[in-house]
């Protein structure tokens, strides 16, 4: 059985964000040796510090935030193995599933490191559906809700493109 989907801290959307904020954050500091040209260059540094304050904030807090809950999962980890069962997706898209009498459904709005690709990420979706051999690594969020954090499978997910 090998691993076919990991919870990290991470991701691409937030590296993206990172990276965003970096370029504001270098504008800003660019931008305060420009302050001197315009008419009130106090006020334009004052609001550069401003920003680049606020975003170097929101972003140390956001990773301490996923860092933490990321700890919180691997400290609090269970494990269950075995068939998916009982597999349904509703019509806003959010998928549930029993494996081993543990109930499961993804996207969770109460966890931002859990497993939240349903069949229909055609590119991300690691769950096939009824019927799969899975080995899962979870732990119990704050809404009682079990968040997975780790997929296991002999199967590898079916990809409907590649590229």
């Amino acid at each position: 059985m090998s691993v076919v989907w990991e919870a990290t801290i991470f991701t691409k959307g937030m590296v993206f964000a990172i990276i965003i904020c970096a370029i504001i954050i270098l504008v800003c500091v660019l931008g305060i040796k420009n302050c001197s040209e315009l008419k009130n260059p106090k006020r334009c540094k004052t609001i550069c510090i401003i920003i680049v304050c606020v975003l170097s904030f929101l972003n140390i807090d956001y990773i301490d935030y996923r860092i933490n809950e990321y700890h919180t999962a691997l400290d609090n980890a269970l494990t269950v193995e075995g068939n998916i069962e009982s597999f349904s997706t509703g019509r806003n898209g959010v998928e549930s599933f029993y494996v081993g009498g543990e109930f499961f459904k993804y996207p969770l709005v109460d966890s931002p490191i859990s497993y939240s690709h349903p069949k229909r990420d055609l590119w991300a979706s690691v769950i096939d559906g009824e019927g799969q051999y899975v080995k899962l690594t979870y732990y119990k969020t704050s809404d009682n809700n079990n968040a997975i954090i780790k997929i296991e499978s002999d199967s590898s997910p079916k990809k409907y493109f590649s590229f």
